[in-house]
């Protein structure tokens, strides 16, 4: 049979073969991560998300490598090389066929689940459909959450932040 262990289409050999392989997909060269703060959520968002401030983080699609296309991307936040916070998105486009699926990612954290002060940065991993990761995309360190206090705060007291 073929779905049997060892057989053509067992789910474990497949991923075995991928990552010998090294058939994982990747971002494009000149690829970044972009982050901002949306004071309303985007038509877009889950409803765990709906009427609250939220950070979207966008990335390109990452690139098919000898027939191997992203499935989906682990979204990590992180604080001092820490992961304080994850989401895993499905690539948009993933059931298309490849010539119509070159769509950016975005993911979403509700701007209360951030920490509120310090520098955090948003890592972006491509995965296949076996789970095979690919070369991760980091942002340059984000500190929305600080000036988005500060200037609600010169907002309330009428002061410029400096």
């Amino acid at each position: 049979m073929p779905a049997m262990p060892d057989g053509p289409f067992d789910f474990a050999e497949a991923a075995r073969r991928h990552r010998r392989d090294g058939a994982v997909p990747r971002f494009p060269a000149d690829a970044s991560v972009r982050v901002e703060l949306c004071a309303t959520p985007p038509k877009n968002v889950g409803p765990k998300l709906k009427g609250r401030e939220v950070v979207r983080v966008t990335f390109p699609m990452a690139e098919t490598v000898r027939g191997v296309r992203v499935f989906d991307y682990v979204v990590r936040v992180l604080r001092d090389g820490r992961e304080i916070l994850r989401s895993v998105v499905l690539a948009p486009g993933f059931h298309l066929p490849e010539r119509l699926s070159h769509l950016a990612g975005e993911a979403f954290f509700g701007r209360d689940e951030l920490p509120a002060d310090g520098t955090v940065r948003f890592a972006v991993t491509p995965r296949d459909f076996y789970g095979t990761e690919g070369a991760t995309l980091t942002s340059a360190d984000w500190q929305g959450c600080v000036r988005a206090r500060l200037s609600a705060y010169a907002a309330f007291y009428g002061i410029m932040p400096t």
